[in-house]
């Protein structure tokens, strides 16, 4: 592991009041997972921190699933975040979803979005985020986005029918260290809206691009598995689920897939 580059940046992220002290961008070469870099660094992290890597050889994400990430062909990094600057830090994930929803737009694509923090392009996952404690009351953000990785890399790792990225779908050769600046600034646009605007700022952004919207889904927990109709997210940013057997339930956590429709 090989320290590329380390500087200071201001991309609008939230402040440490009295005790703000500049955020930095620092670029590794190959890391096993920038979420674990962090967590092992926390102390020595400042709110705002962001590391990114060329190549990321034990990525992970939600249930501890392996995250598939071409060298230099995706956009990998993990933040630092002071959690205590948000009322509800568990949808900071869903802030940052928002955020890289409006990044792929702007790259002339059509994201939605699926709960709890996931991003699709026509169904299949272009970027998934993995929000984690650690310690000190601080919080890591891991983002990942496939950028430039290919069809036939995915079809060679079994994920064709489930994955995608932007070149797959537009065609585009990009650069995934060109484009980071503009994911920063979106998400810390993102990250200070939902500060002052609160969960109904991330409830109004993510109806408009629900992937989830009027689908049959079935929602894995474990020792339990329940099917219903997605009604929508709560005032919190739970999933509501009304069950097959017409009970109207509010979930934290689960594991979606979508279902057939129901006749």
């Amino acid at each position: 592991m090989k320290m590329l580059f380390k500087a200071p940046i201001s991309h609008g992220f939230p402040a440490i009041k009295a005790k703000h002290r500049q955020s930095r961008l620092m670029v590794i070469d190959t890391v096993a997972s920038t979420n674990t870099w962090c967590k092992d660094n926390i102390s020595n992290l400042n709110n705002g921190d962001i590391i990114t890597t060329l190549k990321q050889t034990k990525g992970r994400g939600r249930f501890k699933r392996k995250w598939f990430s071409a060298v230099n062909a995706s956009i990998i990094m993990s933040t630092v975040i002071d959690g205590s600057l948000y009322k509800n830090p568990a949808c900071i994930g869903q802030s940052a979803a928002i955020a890289v929803a409006g990044f792929l737009k702007e790259l002339g694509l059509r994201p939605q979005l699926k709960w709890p923090n996931d991003v699709m392009v026509r169904g299949r996952k272009i970027s998934g985020i993995l929000l984690e404690t650690a310690g000190h009351g601080m919080i890591v953000l891991g983002i990942g986005i496939n950028i430039s990785t290919s069809r036939t890399a995915f079809r060679k790792n079994g994920l064709a029918a489930i994955a995608t990225s932007v070149k797959a779908e537009s065609g585009m050769q990009l650069d995934c260290m060109m484009l980071l600046p503009l994911l920063i600034l979106r998400l810390g646009k993102e990250l200070q809206l939902y500060r002052k605007k609160g969960l109904k700022h991330i409830s109004t952004s993510w109806t408009k691009n629900d992937f989830l919207k009027g689908k049959h889904i079935k929602v894995s927990q474990p020792g339990k598995t329940m099917t219903g109709k997605y009604i929508g997210l709560s005032t919190d940013g739970f999933l509501l689920l009304k069950t097959d057997a017409g009970r109207t339930e509010e979930l934290t956590s689960g594991d979606i897939s979508v279902q057939l429709s129901k006749a």
